[in-house]
């Protein structure tokens, strides 16, 4: 059967719908890459509706939230990437401790317990840390074949495109 670049990304998009709480099985990065897609396309349709309705003050105020709630569906998409690398799930949890730091600097800054920006340094410096380390494993290849988690995603959606 020949690859047919439409079907597969086709199924990318339905597995990033369907799969939103699944932790089981393996995504490729093609998958993550939709997903990112589909989160850009939310936040912007809201960024619209803010403009269109005089509301963006509102969307300025709970933006942050609204990309904490967003990515928090990333996190079994990010455990799959990670079975895709025959790697443990559980490192996961980088992405909500990212997301956490990063939100909790926001917070203190809103409150104005920070003077300044740069006085949140170490939530900043951890911050990094821990975004550089999600983004290497989200490109990071998979493995090649089957492994402990199951069936290579690619191949998967080469032999089932429906």
């Amino acid at each position: 059967m020949a690859y047919n670049p439409t079907s597969a990304y086709l199924g990318h998009l339905r597995r990033v719908v369907t799969g939103l709480a699944d932790f089981k099985g393996r995504s490729s990065r093609t998958e993550f890459l939709a997903f990112l897609i589909v989160v850009v396309a939310i936040q912007s349709m809201a960024l619209v509706l803010a403009e269109l309705t005089a509301r963006r003050l509102l969307l300025d105020e709970y933006s942050q939230y609204l990309q904490l709630t967003l990515l928090t569906f990333a996190i079994p998409l990010f455990a799959r990437r990670l079975h895709d690398q025959n790697r443990s799930g559980w490192l996961a949890l980088i992405l909500p401790a990212f997301l956490g730091l990063k939100l909790y600097g926001q917070i203190l800054l809103d409150a104005q317990l920070l003077p300044t920006a740069q006085l949140g340094f170490p939530f900043n410096v951890a911050g990094m840390i821990l975004g550089l380390a999600f983004w290497v494993l989200v490109v990071w290849p998979g493995t090649n074949g089957a492994n402990r988690f199951g069936q290579d995603p690619r191949l998967d959606l080469v032999a089932n495109p429906s």
